[in-house]
């Protein structure tokens, strides 16, 4: 991130948000969800921006954690949603960077993100009154976000609502299919 004479700064705290369209709420609103997706949080736990926790998966087997949480307040009958994806936690995650990020091999969390994706959009509770779905992560995390947007956009995952992906240090994309 580069502004004028070579200055480098980080756009969230010099109050720019030229990734969200101009939103500055909305990438700390993303930040703080990709933060609480690293905690352990029940259904209908409730964030500092006061979005609440309406799904989770938590996959031991290959250690992946994802949040379902929905705004606090609806627009025209219309609840905004986020599904926040884990980033890298340790030694398992740091290889499964290494395999699924730089050597393209997938090794499951790509596929139960996947999973996990189209449980919501398959779910009424959620679908009924689902306005905008956003994806927010960091680190690996934040890959598997573009990973699940990508899915979308490819038209693998059907869905027939806007999406908007917001990510946080993700390392670069290749599709694996």
């Amino acid at each position: 991130n580069f502004l004028g004479d070579g200055l480098i700064v980080n756009p969230l705290n010099a109050g720019l948000d030229p990734g969200a369209g101009g939103s500055y709420a909305l990438t700390k609103l993303m930040l703080d969800l990709s933060y609480k997706a690293y905690s352990v949080l029940s259904i209908n736990d409730r964030t500092f921006h006061n979005w609440v926790v309406v799904k989770k998966e938590l996959n031991s087997n290959y250690d992946f954690d994802a949040y379902l949480f929905r705004s606090p307040t609806a627009t025209n009958g219309k609840y905004d949603y986020a599904i926040a994806f884990r980033g890298t936690d340790g030694f398992i995650d740091g290889v499964n960077d290494v395999l699924q990020v730089a050597l393209n091999i997938s090794i499951g969390q790509a596929q139960v993100a996947e999973n996990f994706t189209r449980q919501v959009l398959n779910t009424s509770s959620f679908t009924n009154n689902m306005g905008t779905l956003y994806f927010t992560g960091h680190s690996l995390g934040g890959y598997l976000a573009q990973f699940v947007q990508s899915e979308i956009v490819d038209k693998i995952i059907s869905t027939n609502f806007v999406t908007r992906t917001v990510t946080f240090n993700a390392p670069g994309f290749t599709n694996l299919h």
